[in-house]
């Protein structure tokens, strides 16, 4: 009888936070397979130059270790709420290295996105702006991985006044890359969870 109490609990929490764990697990995943990847290359080159940097997981890449600023600007897919897609998540963010000897920036960044009701013309309207951290890794010339929390606030509106909106808390784990083509201009991609968007594309510049 308890186990499956158990199991049956177990199954109905697994149904109802399906896209959170999911979107965790992802997160998980991804940021472990990065960090494992690149990590034989960057010992590999390491050995091969005799040289004496600080631990991959203490610093930032090379190429960016004399800049500041980061700023993400994209598109991306996201969750719907149970209604129809409208505008996909339209994402910008600025990130800023914090003055410590860990590798750790402090940002912000807003996404905007659009849902459609299925049966009337009703469009609802998110614009999410959260803060958040992230822990970077230095493991090749111009590649920047990182992850970390977002917490923030989505403002919602509706396009019929006689719909409620619905405001509700952001929260998200993310694991990122940056590689960087030119001195400040690169590329960018973004997963995980959050509210309003799973993954995130577009273009980085450095500062």
């Amino acid at each position: 009888m308890l186990s499956r109490l158990i199991m049956r609990l177990s199954k109905e929490f697994f149904m109802t936070h399906k896209i959170k764990i999911i979107g965790i697990i992802t997160f998980v995943a991804i940021f472990a397979f990065l960090t494992v990847a690149t990590a034989s290359a960057q010992t590999t080159e390491s050995r091969q130059s005799g040289s004496s940097s600080s631990p991959w997981f203490m610093s930032y890449a090379p190429g960016i270790d004399s800049n500041m600023i980061f700023v993400n600007a994209g598109i991306g897919l996201g969750p719907t709420g149970g209604y129809s897609r409208g505008i996909p998540p339209l994402s910008a963010s600025v990130d800023v290295k914090l003055p410590i000897d860990l590798p750790i920036t402090a940002g912000a960044s807003v996404i905007y996105s659009t849902w459609k009701w299925r049966y009337v013309d009703v469009t609802y309207t998110n614009i999410g702006v959260n803060g958040r951290g992230m822990y970077h890794i230095g493991l090749l010339e111009d590649l920047d991985l990182y992850a970390g929390l977002a917490l923030g606030w989505v403002v919602q509106t509706t396009s019929h006044s006689s719909y409620k909106s619905d405001p509700f808390f952001l929260w998200g784990l993310t694991s990122g890359a940056r590689y960087f083509f030119t001195n400040f201009l690169g590329a960018y991609l973004e997963l995980g969870w959050n509210g309003l968007q799973y993954v995130s594309t577009g273009v980085t510049l450095k500062f």
